[in-house]
């Protein structure tokens, strides 16, 4: 049971413990508080999980309880931070709420256990996981996951493309089989606890081959509804199958639009690629993404890679504001197909350094 706290407009948490009480009296235990200045006596006596409240309250950590996070809410789906805690968007059902809130105290438990992790020695891992984004829409992410996909294919490597995009093209190029299944009847056998073997039998007649590049990929979820549904334990018990197929490289073309799946996905891989045009409102979307991984774990800002497409002179800007690994970039192909770019830049050396 998930005990939280919540501090803002009367009328607004009011609503927000009925819904709760309605429909996640299971797994939720709601408390208003007010006023904001007594939590922390409050909080002594009366433990939780994590506190959320506006923006006109500032948490001192100091007087937080060890095991209690912080989160602020927010009216803006494209704000990740305030303060320095996660935001939490309020405008979204009961349920997208509840996973936002597994999430932030999720991220809050990595970020306590990340030093003792340091100090664990493992075995190499017989996977590396790249994740691509966009950092605004049109920046050409999906072009890049792609070319990303058949350069490590070229090496020999045996690959496998996955399309976590809310809308994506990956059957517009990687072809296969046409009875293959794709991520929706993934998350469906997940979803509904099918047998482990199951499962595993799913994901194999789902991980369709491309013998024109020589890459394995998942075809996409079949409606942007099935992509919102995916809840974090879902992904998470997806990314643990996955791991244990014989793919030496995977290469994911995510989005940040989907916070379930966000955290588990940053803390498993290896490399993350912002792929960026270089305008304002790019660089501003790489200040919010390097701001939400930061919270994440200090490490894994060590993963961020920049690569630029379309870069302009004169216009574009080259991101400074936080030290971020630049790998290269890609001028514009004009009147090109989405096939020869991709073969185009696959063979460029733009990924060289991403290993």
């Amino acid at each position: 049971m998930i005990k939280v706290i919540l501090m803002s407009d009367k009328d607004f948490i009011s609503r927000m413990e009925k819904a709760f009480n309605e429909f996640l009296s299971d797994r939720v235990s709601v408390r208003c508080f007010s006023p904001a200045e007594n939590i922390y006596d409050y909080l002594s006596e009366n433990p939780a999980d994590i506190v959320v409240t506006d923006d006109t309250f500032e948490f001192d950590h100091s007087l937080l309880p060890e095991k209690c996070s912080a989160a602020y809410f927010s009216e803006s789906i494209d704000t990740y931070m305030i303060n320095g805690e996660m935001a939490l968007f309020i405008y979204q059902n009961v349920m997208d709420i509840y996973n936002s809130i597994i999430n932030i105290i999720q991220c809050s438990i990595s970020a306590e256990t990340e030093d003792d992790e340091e100090n664990t020695v493992s075995a190499e891992p017989k996977q590396h996981i790249f994740t691509f984004f966009s950092c605004t829409g049109g920046s050409g992410g999906s072009v890049f996951s792609k070319a990303f996909a058949v350069n490590k294919a070229a090496e020999k490597k045996k690959v496998l493309y996955i399309p976590l995009e809310v809308t994506t093209s990956a059957n517009t190029v990687f072809t296969g089989s046409d009875d293959a299944l794709s991520l929706s009847d993934i998350f469906h056998d997940i979803s509904t606890d099918k047998d482990v073997k199951e499962i595993k039998k799913t994901i194999s007649r789902a991980a369709a081959y491309d013998e024109n590049y020589n890459v394995y990929f998942i075809p996409p979820f079949y409606t942007v509804n099935d992509v919102f549904s995916v809840t974090e334990n879902q992904f998470m018990k997806f990314m643990e199958l996955i791991s244990e197929e014989d793919f030496s490289v995977i290469v994911m073309d995510a989005d940040f639009s989907l916070p379930a799946i966000l955290n588990p996905l940053i803390r498993k891989t290896d490399s993350i690629v912002m792929v960026s045009n270089g305008t304002e409102h790019s660089n501003l979307a790489i200040d919010r993404i390097y701001n939400y991984i930061n919270f994440i774990g200090e490490n894994c800002t060590d993963k961020l890679n920049i690569i630029y497409n379309r870069f302009v002179n004169g216009t574009s800007r080259i991101y400074t504001r936080n030290r971020i690994n630049i790998l290269g970039g890609i001028g514009k192909l004009s009147k090109s197909s989405r096939k020869y770019i991709i073969e185009n830049v696959s063979k460029s050396e733009v990924f060289s350094d991403l290993q």
